[in-house]
């Protein structure tokens, strides 16, 4: 079942969630929550991502767990939202300010993280500042709020 909501990083796109947060993974709690449209905008490119806030862009990078990723920080609430899995192809640079809305990169599947196909993977953190620590037990769920149900279609 696809999930109508009023905030995801897709905008006017039906998506399904293929991981929870919270959920048993080989040798690590799921730090966050997993989505992907099941569509393909250009060959082997995913759907455009959206920022989920307004505030700015603390880190652009690339490793072997979030592959391709973006994290951007809300310095009204303090929530930092990490988006990984992401296409190299990212359409902002750190220290960059983006509203909610912004298109920020594309869903991607990148190789050396154990991806099984087009998605997005989503964290949030919040302890009062901008520092990112990552990990299940420095995260908050991060579908609370924003009407997307934290289960696996």
């Amino acid at each position: 079942m696809a999930i109508n909501v009023n905030l995801a990083p897709y905008i006017n796109e039906e998506f399904v969630v293929t991981g929870a947060w919270g959920e048993q993974r080989t040798g690590h709690i799921h730090a966050g929550i997993d989505m992907q449209t099941r569509k393909t905008y250009q060959t082997g490119v995913g759907q455009p991502v959206y920022s989920m806030c307004n505030g700015y862009v603390t880190t652009v990078a690339s490793n072997s767990g979030y592959g391709p990723y973006v994290i951007i920080y809300n310095p009204t609430n303090h929530d930092l939202w990490l988006f990984g899995d992401m296409d190299s192809n990212r359409t902002v640079v750190t220290g960059q300010t983006v509203v909610q809305g912004q298109q920020i990169g594309y869903e991607g599947n990148p190789a050396g993280t154990a991806s099984t196909g087009l998605h997005i993977h989503m964290e949030r953190e919040n302890h009062g500042n901008s520092q990112w620590y990552g990990g299940y037990d420095d995260s908050v769920d991060p579908v609370a709020g924003t009407g997307i149900r934290n289960e696996r279609y």
